[in-house]
This record gives C-alpha cells, structure tokens and sequence, in this order.
C-alpha cells in the first residue's frame, strides 16, 4: 500500500499511537527515580504498588535503592514495550501493516506484554518486602496478590501473540502469492 492509499484518519490514529508511545518512554525512564527520590512519595506509591494498604512502611535510604533497583525491571519492559509500539505504528503509518518487519513488532509487543503481566505479582511482592523490610520484627510483610489486572493483562498478551501468529501467516502466504504473479 502506498503512503497515499492510506486513509488520513488511520494516519492520524497512528501518529497519535506514536506520541502516546512517547510519553510513555518518556514517563518509564522519569517516574521511577523521581518517585524512588523523595522519600513521602515513595511511602504513598509504594505502599500502593506492594498491595501494603494502611500497613507501615519504612522508607529509609535502603528501601529507596532495592526499590529503584526493582523499578528497572518494569522501566525497561516500559522501554521495550513503547519502542515496539513506536515501529509497529511506523510501519502501519507508512502503508507496511502485512510486512514481516510489522509482524516481528507485533509478536514483539505480544512478549514484551506477557512478561508484564507475569512479572506484576513478583514486583508487588517486591515492593512489600523492601518497604517493610526496615519495620521492626513482626511488622515486616511479604504480599503476594494476584488480581484481576494481572489475568486481564495476561489474557490480552496472549490474544496479542494469538493474533500475531496468524498474520505472520497471512504475511508468509501473501509473499507466497507475490512470488506467483
């Protein structure tokens, strides 16, 4: 398909897919260190992202660093998952949807999201110990929650992959069809 061929609203949905691909890059590198960095913030958000409640949670200087060293984990998958959004949208906005270069970012994202979803109760239960660890004996916790974010994530990484095997077929057959005219 041409660049002109492409329908202007499918070019618009596209660039705007790349900008939210972006500011999320953007967000997945920044938001980590500036929440790990100030000391009330973390308390809050952490206690949130570690399932703690209303438990008590102490934020000393140990508890910010294993915590920005666990926020590396989603930040980089952050990071990887936003960048295979940028080129799969690239090539979409270019007219390139049933190309091979299209499908490897879509079965790309697909991995990227189902080690997401798998990852999000280890991080929770991550987040729980390094944020109690510094309480005192009896007070510290290990929280380990599955909910229904994680199931929905996980089922739609896997319709992802799903629907990325299948046109990595319609690719293979249509650059089999090419090759006969």
């Amino acid at each position: 398909m041409k660049q002109d061929d492409i329908p202007a609203g499918l070019r618009r949905l596209c660039r705007l897919v790349r900008a939210g691909a972006a500011v999320g890059a953007l967000a997945a590198v920044t938001v980590p260190p500036g929440l790990w960095a100030d000391p009330g913030l973390a308390g809050a958000i952490g206690s949130a992202m570690g399932g703690l409640g209303c438990e008590r949670v102490t934020v000393d200087e140990r508890a910010r660093w294993l915590g920005a060293a666990i926020s590396l984990v989603p930040a980089l998958l952050g990071l990887a998952f936003f960048g295979l959004l940028w080129q799969l949208f690239g090539e979409y906005g270019a007219g390139r949807a049933l190309t091979q270069a299209a499908q490897r970012h879509l079965q790309r994202l697909a991995v990227v999201l189902l080690a997401m979803a798998l990852l999000q109760p280890v991080l929770r239960a991550a987040y729980s110990v390094v944020l109690t660890l510094g309480n005192p004996p009896g007070e510290r916790r290990l929280v380990i929650a599955v909910g229904s974010d994680d199931y929905v994530a996980l089922i739609i990484g896997l319709a992802l992959l799903a629907i990325a095997t299948v046109m990595r077929q319609a690719v293979a057959a249509a650059e089999e069809n090419r090759g006969f005219v």
